[in-house]
């Protein structure tokens, strides 16, 4: 059983704008049996949305819980956090995009992500799929 956790981008990709995501991630995401998005992901999408970042065609509060519909949210956890904070320094400094990759971590899922900040970053194992 395949679990895949979608960067905030991605998800917003494969909703509405599919033709920018990689052939790779298109293949990953086809043959996962599950995807899921931490719960931080809600929010920058919101806000996203919200700033005019991206458009959407709805109420804000209708799209998400239509995208909510299709995807599992994976809940802040203690053990998340505590990863999140002790990923080194040279790790991104955005709080959300920790999060994601500390889920990802704690899961022991892979990400999907074009983040070349998250990309680059290295594991113990090889954790980012693009």
């Amino acid at each position: 059983m395949t679990i895949l956790l979608l960067d905030t981008h991605v998800l917003q990709w494969w909703s509405a704008e599919p033709h920018r995501l990689s052939s790779n991630a298109v293949a990953v995401l086809e043959d996962a049996s599950e995807l899921a998005v931490a719960a931080i992901t809600w929010y920058e999408l919101a806000w996203q949305a919200h700033q005019g970042s991206i458009t959407v065609e709805q109420p804000i509060s209708s799209w998400l819980n239509t995208l909510s519909s299709m995807v599992r949210t994976v809940a802040l956890t203690p053990a998340i956090a505590a990863i999140a904070a002790f990923l080194p320094r040279s790790f991104p400094g955005d709080p959300a995009d920790r999060l994601i990759y500390a889920t990802a971590i704690e899961l022991g899922w892979q990400l999907v992500t074009k983040d070349d900040r998250m990309c680059k970053h290295r594991h113990s194992r090889s954790i980012v799929v693009w």
